[in-house]
């Protein structure tokens, strides 16, 4: 992680750096996938949450490149899973368990969510009114 810090802030490779991250992270939530009861887990909604972020964070040109991943490892990790059910741990004790993980997973996403749209949008309102204080000089 040092490393993908120091190329994005001080060697200029966002770009680079964001790539890499998102594809790392895209393998750790498959891995998770099959490490937290497959499709009975959690983990898929981990990847509605990944891709917002790299939607918000990504210039616009990469977005059929994460929407493309994204599809398929999710696809993928289906698939496997339907042909190899032994590849999943399951690992909740009670439906209880189940019901916890979910939510608590759908809680963060949408906390996660609401503070980048609320950033954003502060972002451009700043922006949109310093445009109107130039204009006005």
């Amino acid at each position: 992680m040092f490393l993908l810090y120091y190329l994005a802030r001080f060697k200029n490779r966002f770009k680079y750096s964001l790539i890499i991250l998102g594809t790392l992270i895209n393998v750790l939530f498959a891995v998770n996938y099959f490490y937290a009861d497959g499709i009975s887990g959690a983990s898929l909604l981990s990847f509605t949450l990944f891709i917002f972020l790299m939607f918000a964070v990504s210039p616009r040109k990469q977005y059929p490149y994460w929407f493309a991943l994204v599809l398929l490892t999710v696809t993928s990790v289906m698939v496997i899973e339907y042909l190899r059910p032994e590849t999943v741990q399951h690992v909740y004790r009670s439906v209880q368990d189940q019901i916890v993980d979910a939510g608590s997973t759908v809680f963060i996403n949408i906390v996660v969510i609401l503070l980048v749209l609320v950033y954003l949008k502060s972002e451009y309102y700043r922006e949109v009114l310093k445009a109107k204080k130039e204009k006005r000089n």
